[in-house]
């Protein structure tokens, strides 16, 4: 679910919204380069080839929720 308070922001913001979840992961430990590609929307992405755990993704999603909540309650 995406806030609305996220949404109402220019696209530019979005993207330095997103890009801060995403280096937050990464000081937390849950999940590294997971920002999107340059030239694809604003958002996230996670390799989830052979070598990663369910159990993995399923922390990293949850944090991801997390550090989601925490700073959109604050836009």
């Amino acid at each position: 679910m995406v806030s609305a308070k996220v949404l109402a922001l220019p696209k530019e913001e979005q993207a330095k919204f997103l890009k801060g979840i995403a280096g937050e992961m990464g000081k937390r430990k849950a999940a590294y380069d997971m920002g999107s590609y340059k030239d694809a929307p604003p958002g996230f992405r996670f390799w989830c080839g052979p070598t990663i755990e369910p159990s993995d993704i399923r922390t990293a999603l949850e944090v991801l929720e997390k550090i989601y909540k925490e700073r959109a309650a604050v836009l």
